[in-house]
């Protein structure tokens, strides 16, 4: 019977490596990770109840991860983006850097290296943890000003969210946004300015949409859609390809003040730009899509009375619970399975090689 059961278990390991290390096919041209921060199971289940046209089932790979940085059960969205970035483990408030000072290249600079197209779009400014962590090594997420610096100094094509302050402003750096335009980047900072960007004329877009976080959805921001649909656009026109990182930021802020149509609003916010990123996947089937979320923020439940959506929370914080992963496209079925949050970054890594 033991052996029998050791001869199981080894089976079962074998077919999970294979489904997360072997996938059947060539590798995708281009990647998108979505990352809806803070967002757990309820958040999920929450909006499966609010809004229509639920979009999860549309993706046919689902994984399950852990989400504990190098110092604490409890990860940051610092360390939790570094998993995703750099497929490492660091300590809480480090930005793809480990404590000893040791940086490993993201997926971001290796997709620049590939000669890729990269683009971030995100609703908090774009210095802030998740975002900055593709973009820049700093042993604390606090140093926006030297992230927004070395966000300048790169090759990204695109970047779309808030952090004006960082960027016009910036202490040491100067007016960055400036810098940018002078090597080609047009220079967004109004809905109707990105409405009318013309993405088959031009290569290279700053967009800076607040001085430093977006609005809230309820407030009316600037949809999660447009700036997508926008980016990948203009991305998509590089013949060798994409990689871009696109994300929901503000659920988790709504988790963290335990509002729960805060949540729903942004949630929803969510949902309308994967709903557009999966419509254009079926039209792009050598495109790759990838939904994390970094963390789960508020304990939250979802409790129904009557018939009427209730949310309930247990913390103002960050929880340790497991968070799903979804994927479609070329090498989907390699997010399969029961992992760490950093193969993740491992994955999408190895997913640049080309023959």
């Amino acid at each position: 019977m033991k052996k029998l059961l050791k001869v199981s278990l080894v089976c079962s390991v074998l077919l999970l490596n294979i489904s997360r290390g072997f996938g059947q096919g060539p590798p995708p041209k281009s990647i998108v990770l979505m990352v809806s921060d803070g967002t757990g199971l309820a958040h999920i289940s929450a909006v499966h109840y609010s809004a229509p046209d639920f979009q999860f089932p549309r993706f046919p790979v689902i994984g399950l991860f852990t989400t504990h940085s190098l110092d604490r059960i409890i990860t940051d969205s610092a360390a939790g983006a570094t998993a995703f970035a750099a497929g490492m483990k660091t300590n809480n408030g480090m930005l793809s850097m480990l404590p000893d000072g040791t940086t490993t290249k993201t997926i971001l600079e290796r997709a620049e290296e590939a000669g890729m197209a990269t683009g971030l779009v995100a609703t908090s400014q774009l210095t802030h943890a998740t975002p900055a962590a593709f973009a820049s090594h700093v042993k604390s997420r606090s140093m926006e000003m030297e992230i927004a610096r070395q966000m300048a100094a790169g090759d990204i094509e695109v970047l779309l969210g808030g952090g004006q302050k960082f960027f016009l402003t910036n202490d040491q750096g100067g007016n960055l946004m400036q810098q940018m335009t002078r090597r080609g980047y047009t220079y967004l900072d109004n809905r109707e300015t990105l409405e009318a960007f013309d993405t088959e004329r031009n290569d290279k877009v700053l967009g800076l949409f607040a001085e430093s976080g977006m609005r809230p959805a309820l407030e009316g921001r600037l949809p999660l859609s447009l700036m997508a649909r926008k980016a990948v656009e203009t991305l998509d026109n590089d013949p060798d390809g994409f990689f871009m990182m696109i994300e929901a930021s503000q659920v988790d802020w709504e988790a963290h003040d335990n509002d729960g149509p805060g949540v729903l609003a942004e949630m929803e916010d969510m949902q309308d730009a994967l709903r557009w990123l999966l419509d254009y996947q079926a039209t792009h089937p050598d495109l790759l899509v990838v939904w994390v979320a970094d963390h789960e923020t508020g304990g939250m439940a979802v409790n129904s009375g009557n018939n009427e959506l209730e949310l309930g929370f247990a913390t103002g914080g960050h929880t340790a619970q497991m968070i799903p992963a979804f994927a479609i496209g070329p090498q989907a079925e390699r997010f399969a399975g029961v992992y760490d949050n950093t193969d993740i970054g491992k994955i999408l890594q190895s997913l640049l090689a080309r023959d």
